[in-house]
């Protein structure tokens, strides 16, 4: 892959990384009041609250590897 296409790739996982950080401070007010409301089942409701937890966290990873992986490729290819 060209140079191009290593950038873009690095900056597709700094934005990962960005999304997966913004998760925790952004109010999402459908998420709220889904597990606001007492319509859900308890077993969906307490996996929705998990789900809710690790997103921000998988991005954060997903994106620190893309972006890793993505730079070492960079690197080796000397930039060209």
């Amino acid at each position: 892959m060209g140079r191009t296409g290593e950038l873009a790739r690095i900056l597709l996982g700094i934005l990962l990384m960005l999304a997966g950080i913004a998760w925790y401070f952004v109010d999402v007010p459908l998420l709220g009041s889904a597990l606001s409301s007492g319509g859900l089942v308890p077993f969906w409701r307490s996996l929705l609250v998990v789900f809710a937890g690790i997103f921000g966290i998988m991005l954060i990873f997903v994106g620190l590897i893309i972006a890793w992986l993505s730079y070492d490729e960079y690197k080796s290819t000397g930039g060209e």
